[in-house]
């Protein structure tokens, strides 16, 4: 197995998604948190910012949404392609990635598959959909990434849920 089909099969493993059905309420969400024409989400080169996609995959006959997990890259920039923008990143590999090894058959031919450079993606906004919930100019700190994710799709909580949770943070700090 080639080191490309090590990486994608391990990346593919460790990228969390699940199904996802979008609500009337969501919809209003896509706009303000939309990465072309989201309130405040335009990106210039070198920001950090938390990101989440929704991907439709053509599977059965029938197109299925799923949602990404959260994750924090840094914005190359946007290009233009076919009436839409495509935006380009680089993720920021976590700790444990670094660790991950994999071996064909003895354990002694371990490699480390996160080691290689980190590539360029990106995401062409036409049928899937971008979401950024957080943007900064240097690496944010856990509190930072910690206010943004409690925005996102994948830990969505009701109004109560939400309020909740402001008013535990507002009396703990």
């Amino acid at each position: 197995m080639t080191w490309e089909k090590k990486y994608k099969k391990v990346y593919d493993k460790f990228n969390y998604t699940k199904p996802y059905i979008e609500s009337e309420s969501e919809i209003k969400e896509c706009k303000k948190y939309g990465v072309i024409g989201g309130k405040d989400t335009t990106l210039s080169f070198g920001d950090w910012f938390l990101f989440e996609i929704i991907e439709i995959k053509y599977i059965d006959g029938e197109n299925k949404s799923f949602l990404c997990y959260p994750k924090l890259a840094i914005f190359m920039g946007y290009l233009p392609c076919d009436q839409t923008l495509e935006v380009e990143y680089v993720e920021y590999k976590k700790t444990w990635e670094d660790r991950l090894c994999c071996s064909d058959n003895s354990p002694e031919e371990n490699e480390f598959l996160f080691h290689s450079s980190p590539k360029t993606k990106s995401h062409i906004e036409w049928n899937d959909t971008m979401f950024v919930y957080g943007m900064w100019k240097s690496k944010p700190n856990w509190k930072e990434l910690k206010e943004s994710f409690v925005k996102t799709k994948w830990y969505h909580k009701d109004k109560n849920a939400v309020r909740q949770l402001r008013l535990n943070n507002l009396l703990s700090t």
